[in-house]
């Protein structure tokens, strides 16, 4: 298993699968990236009460449901990760496999955040100039 990590020498995120998806929209650009931010603390608090009660079968299962959160945001660093937890039973894995995991998820997020403001600052000034009367009011 490898253990994705945060790298601040490149990009965490890859905005264009949300670009396409939202096709171009400011407004749902924003809605998307938005949600995803507010997941994340509920994210990261199961994967942290269950790394406390040592609950392999959540941690597989809260990890599964990160998997598409990250996946819209262009976040792939996990996906070796998050296959290896899908093809795994509950039994045939451990709790420092998880542990490992979820050090890096919260790190990574920390950075994809940092990134996603700037995506969010760019597309709040194109929503504000596309929202702008041109006709000079």
């Amino acid at each position: 298993m490898s253990t994705g990590s945060a790298n601040k020498s490149y990009k965490v995120i890859n905005i264009s699968y949300l670009l396409d998806m939202a096709d171009n929209s400011p407004e749902l650009v924003l809605e998307v990236i938005g949600i995803f931010k507010s997941q994340l603390p509920d994210f990261e608090k199961r994967f942290n009460t269950y790394l406390e009660n040592k609950d392999i079968e959540n941690l597989k299962k809260t990890a599964h449901k990160v998997k598409s959160a990250l996946s819209v945001m262009g976040i792939s660093t996990f996906n070796d990760d998050l296959k290896y937890f899908d093809g795994k039973t509950p039994e045939e894995l451990n709790l420092q496999e998880f542990e490992a995991f979820v050090g890096n998820f919260q790190s990574t997020c920390k950075v994809a955040i940092m990134e996603l403001e700037q995506v969010i600052d760019t597309y709040k000034k194109l929503k504000d100039e596309l929202n702008t009367d041109y006709k000079g009011n």
